[in-house]
C-alpha cells in the first residue's frame, strides 16, 4: 500500500509529547496560574487528538497481516522521542528560560509534526483507492472481526469488562513501580550514576519489548505472546521484591521493562480481533476511561506500600500481585472464536 501509515506512526508519535507544549505558549502573556489551568485543559484535548487511540484506529484500518508490527512501531514512537525531548528541553531552558523553551517546542509542533499529519494521515485505505495490506481488489478480503453494534453492546459484554479491567490494572502498574526503580537501586547500595543507568536501561528495554511483541503477534497466536509478556512482567516484579542480590535486581530491570512494553501493541490488536475493527476507537476510548481510576491510584498506592513496609521492595511485590489479578482477568477464552484470539 501507499506509505501513509509509516508517516502516521512517526508523526503522531512525535506529536504526543510535543502537543502539550502548544497550549503553554500562552504563558508568554498570561499569569502562571491561568496558564497551568489552560495547559491542563488544552493539553488533554491535544493528547487525545494526537494520541494512541486515533493512531491505533487508522493502523487497524490499514493493516491486517502485519497489524501487530504496525501497532508496535506506533507504540514505540513516544519512548524514542523520550530519549531526545527531555535533553532538548533542558538545553532550551538553559539557553533562554522555560518560556522560551515552550514557545520553541510549540513552533516545532506547528511547523513539523502537524503538517506531516495533515498531509499523510488517511483514515482508511479505500479513501485513496488502496486496500488493506496492499491486497488487490480481487484478492481475499480482510478479516473484519466479529461485529459489535456500538458502545452499549460493548458495555454489556463481560468479555469487554474483563479486558478493560485487566489492561487497566496492567497499564497502571508501571506508573507506581516506575517511581521507585531508582530509589530501590539506591537503597541496595548502587551509586546515583548506576541508578540513573538503570532508568535508561528500562527505557531501552521497554522499546525492545514493544517491537518484539508486535512482530511475534503477527507470527503466532496473540494468546501465547500476551501470556509470555505477563509472565515476564510478573517474574521480574517478584525478583525485584524478594531476591537479595543487588546484581540480580539490577538485571531484572530488563525483563520488567520488556514485560510492560510488550503489552502496548497487544491491547488494540486484541480489541480489533475480539470486537471488530469498526469499533476499535470507541472500545479503546472506553477502556481508557475505565482504567483511569487505576492510573490515578497507582502512585499513591505504591507510596503507601513503601511507607507501611519500610522498604521499596514491598512496592514490587504488591505490583506482582496486581499483575496476577490482571492476567486472571485477561486470560479468558470463548468457544467458537477466531483461533488467533485469546
Amino acid at each position: 500500500p501507499r506509505l501513509f501509515p509509516l508517516p502516521l506512526s512517526l508523526s503522531v508519535s512525535l506529536s504526543i509529547p510535543l502537543s502539550r507544549s502548544l497550549s503553554l505558549t500562552l504563558s508568554l502573556t498570561l499569569t502562571l496560574t491561568l496558564i497551568l489551568a489552560l495547559a491542563l485543559a488544552l493539553s488533554s484535548i491535544g493528547i487525545a487528538a494526537y494520541g494512541p487511540v486515533p493512531c491505533n484506529v487508522v493502523l487497524v484500518n490499514w493493516f491486517e497481516e502485519k497489524r501487530g508490527t504496525a501497532l508496535a512501531i506506533a507504540a514505540a514512537g513516544p519512548p524514542l522521542v523520550g530519549f531526545v525531548v527531555p535533553s532538548a528541553t533542558a538545553f532550551l531552558i538553559e539557553r533562554g528560560g522555560w518560556r522560551h523553551a515552550l514557545a520553541t517546542l510549540s513552533v516545532v509542533l506547528a511547523a513539523v509534526a502537524l503538517p506531516v499529519v495533515l498531509r499523510f494521515v488517511v483514515a482508511r485505505p479505500e479513501d485513496v483507492g488502496e486496500t488493506v495490506d496492499g491486497r488487490s481488489s480481487t484478492g481475499p478480503a480482510a478479516r473484519a472481526g466479529p461485529a459489535v453494534a456500538g458502545a452499549a453492546e460493548l458495555l454489556r459484554s463481560p468479555v469487554f469488562w474483563r479486558l478493560a479491567l485487566g489492561f487497566g490494572i496492567y497499564l497502571a502498574v508501571p506508573v507506581g513501580v516506575g517511581l521507585f526503580i531508582v530509589p530501590l537501586l539506591l537503597e541496595l547500595g548502587f551509586s546515583s550514576w548506576a541508578a540513573a543507568l538503570g532508568a535508561t536501561l528500562a527505557a531501552a528495554s521497554n522499546l525492545t519489548g514493544t517491537l518484539c511483541a508486535g512482530a511475534l503477534a503477527d507470527r503466532f497466536r496473540v494468546a501465547p505472546v500476551l501470556a509470555g509478556v505477563l509472565l515476564l512482567f510478573f517474574l521480574a516484579l517478584v525478583t525485584m521484591g524478594t531476591v537479595a542480590s543487588p546484581t540480580v535486581v539490577f538485571a531484572s530491570i530488563v525483563p520488567l521493562a520488556v514485560g510492560f512494553g510488550g503489552g502496548q501493541p497487544l491491547l488494540p490488536l486484541l480489541v480489533s480481533e475480539r470486537f471488530g475493527a469498526a469499533v476499535v476507537g470507541r472500545a479503546l476510548g472506553t477502556i481508557g476511561a475505565i482504567g483511569l481510576p487505576f492510573l490515578v491510584a497507582s502512585a499513591p498506592a505504591a507510596g503507601w506500600l513503601r511507607d507501611a513496609a519500610g522498604t521499596y521492595r514491598a512496592v514490587f511485590l504488591g505490583a506482582a500481585g496486581a499483575i496476577a489479578v490482571a492476567a486472571a482477568l485477561i486470560a479468558i477464552r470463548r468457544p467458537g472464536r477466531d483461533p488467533r484470539s485469546p
